[in-house]
């Protein structure tokens, strides 16, 4: 019986960490979601790039990027933006 509510713990403490790394997770990709777009317009904004000079900037900083992380988020969220971008356009 002892075993038993030793496991027990042992399961419910792992499924505390669980959700609290999942937690974290989750806030990290916003976080890195936020720099992604923070970035892009501090391109169009500060350095006063268009649209286009940003999204070839971004594309630029993506490929370095994947240099050291491939398959990173900061590389997912650029896929998705641009998907978002590229239909956002063919829309008007």
């Amino acid at each position: 019986m002892r075993d038993y509510n030793d496991l027990a713990d042992r399961f419910n403490n792992n499924l505390e960490k669980i959700d609290s790394l999942e937690k974290e997770n989750k806030s990290l990709k916003n976080e890195i979601k936020g720099i992604y777009r923070g970035f892009n317009q501090f391109m169009e904004n500060t350095l006063g790039a268009t649209v286009g000079q940003a999204k070839k900037l971004m594309n630029n900083l993506v490929s370095e990027i994947k240099e050291f992380v491939k398959g990173g988020e900061f590389e997912k969220i650029h896929r998705n933006e641009t998907r978002t971008r590229d239909r956002d356009e063919l829309s008007r």
